[in-house]
């Protein structure tokens, strides 16, 4: 039902608009749409059921927010206001996660005052729940927060991964690394690939004078980052993880933890063998498997086949040349795209928001400075 008040809502946006529709736009998104309800349809004929229909939800949400940049007369500077808090906000209640469970002990109950609001939806195993004392989130044994992140540590650390390199490219170095930190800390490696990958991107192509005040202000953020890791209980867990992950891919020779990685070893096998069961149309057209996938690209395949990957990649790069190209609309599409090989990203509905309103601000502002060049309005 959700899904399809998003459809409806699309389209009586685009009728209800007398401004003349752009023609391309309104092309693809009829083709989307169309491709995502025919994918529908095909899997009630040959399975007798819809999987999932979370990549319209993807889309049609992307399409909806993409559609304000160009129909409507937005101020970019106060959603980049409203996003740089939304970000604050969301790693605010991040720390007060951590800060309650390594200094009370949960006393405060915040994990499961955030799991009544931001409940993790999908099925908890007995071990999950003694963690959190029975709150309904998914976490790891040293608590790492979730905060609004859908109850699930590693949503939050792809959130909180997208969150801190948008901070760099807007110029926020103290949020930069408290966002990051929390990244870090939910152990996820799949968003520290995410966070490298973004904060590479942003060395090798951004170019900017850097003032002693701000030298000063990241100076400060990485001390104080080193310090609050180095000594608390999370620099043991941090070093493990690390050991173990070098460990796994044969880059040491020490053991240390499992010797080998379950989502390589054990679900990426296993779902492409079930997959290969059902036949060459569970690829195309999404499989009917009840095995995990570990992977936000497995996950598409599974759900909605080739053709409900190819539609979203098509949206995101909708979005990039909506944006004029942008750099950090690029960075945040391989952060994705990469992070997807090893986590479920784009389950994460508050990230696929967040992207969508970063390719607003961010095609408003090409759209201003391209009217100040040309010496029109818009």
């Amino acid at each position: 039902m959700f899904e399809l008040l998003l459809v409806l809502s699309f389209f009586t946006s685009i009728a209800g608009n007398n401004q003349k529709i752009n023609r391309k736009f309104f092309t693809l998104s009829v083709f989307v749409v169309g491709v995502s309800l025919s994918i529908a349809a095909l899997q009630v004929m040959v399975y007798g059921k819809v999987h999932s229909l979370s990549n319209l939800r993807i889309i049609t949400l992307l399409l909806l927010v993409f559609y304000l940049s160009k129909r409507y007369v937005l101020c970019p500077f106060s959603i980049q206001h409203g996003v740089v808090l939304a970000i604050f906000l969301a790693t605010g209640l991040a720390y007060v996660q951590i800060l309650d469970n390594l200094l009370f002990g949960g006393a405060l109950s915040v994990s499961k005052i955030v799991g009544m609001f931001y409940p993790y939806r999908g099925e908890l195993t007995e071990r999950g729940l003694d963690i959190t004392g029975g709150a309904p989130i998914k976490t790891n044994s040293v608590l790492s927060p979730t905060s609004i992140l859908e109850g699930h540590t590693i949503l939050a650390g792809n959130f909180f991964a997208v969150g801190a390199i948008i901070m760099l490219f807007w110029k926020k170095p103290f949020l930069f690394f408290a966002t990051a930190l929390i990244a870090i800390l939910t152990f996820s490696r799949g968003s520290w690939l995410m966070l490298g990958v973004g904060f590479m991107f942003w060395l090798i192509t951004v170019r900017w004078t850097v003032r002693p005040i701000v030298f000063a202000k990241y100076l400060i953020g990485f001390v104080s980052c080193f310090l609050f890791v180095r000594y608390s209980t999370f620099w043991d867990y941090l070093s493990f993880r690390i050991m173990n992950t070098l460990f796994v891919f044969g880059l040491v020779q020490e053991a240390s933890g499992n010797p080998i990685d379950p989502r390589t070893e054990i679900s990426f096998p296993q779902f492409i063998s079930k997959m290969n069961e059902i036949g060459i149309h569970a690829w195309v057209i999404g499989g009917n498997v009840g095995v995990p996938t570990d992977s936000g690209i497995l996950l598409f395949f599974r759900e909605a086949g080739f053709f409900g990957m190819l539609i979203t990649i098509l949206v995101f790069l909708h979005g990039y040349f909506l944006s004029g190209k942008d750099k950090l609309v690029l960075c945040l599409i391989l952060m994705i795209a990469v992070g997807s090989v090893w986590n479920p990203v784009l389950q994460g509905y508050r990230l696929i928001f967040l992207f969508a309103l970063i390719v607003l601000v961010q095609s408003l502002m090409y759209l201003i400075n391209k009217s100040q060049i040309s010496g029109k309005s818009i």
